[in-house]
């Protein structure tokens, strides 16, 4: 994510929003204090700090998690066949047997995820 793509969010009012809607903050080095989280920008709304936010991808939205379980799904449903295999090798520039591959990499790759969680 670009920089100006980050959240932020006000430490008082909570208004959240990406960084380019924070304008830089006046006065910056009048505001903070030893051990404060270093920020360069305030909120557009009151005046106050404010600090980027982590934000998490819904597992539904990251590719890296349903990419592999895709490709695991429809191997476990037999999509995959011998037939399928060769129209997909004749297809792509990948060979019967690195298409084969990459199922099993996806299928490891998926099993990985679902241990992990």
């Amino acid at each position: 994510m670009g920089k100006d793509k980050e959240q932020y969010e006000c430490g008082d009012c909570g208004h959240r929003d990406t960084r380019d809607f924070f304008p830089l903050a006046e006065d910056l080095f009048q505001r903070l204090t030893v051990g404060d989280i270093f920020t360069d920008v305030e909120c557009p709304e009151c005046g106050a700090l404010a600090h980027p936010v982590e934000v998490s991808t819904p597992n539904w939205e990251n590719n890296a998690i349903q990419y592999p379980r895709l490709i695991a799904e429809l191997q476990m449903a037999g999509a995959f066949s011998q037939e399928v295999m060769e129209f997909l090798s004749e297809s792509t520039d990948l060979s019967y047997w690195e298409l084969g591959e990459l199922v099993d990499r996806a299928c490891e790759e998926w099993d990985a995820i679902k241990a992990a969680t």
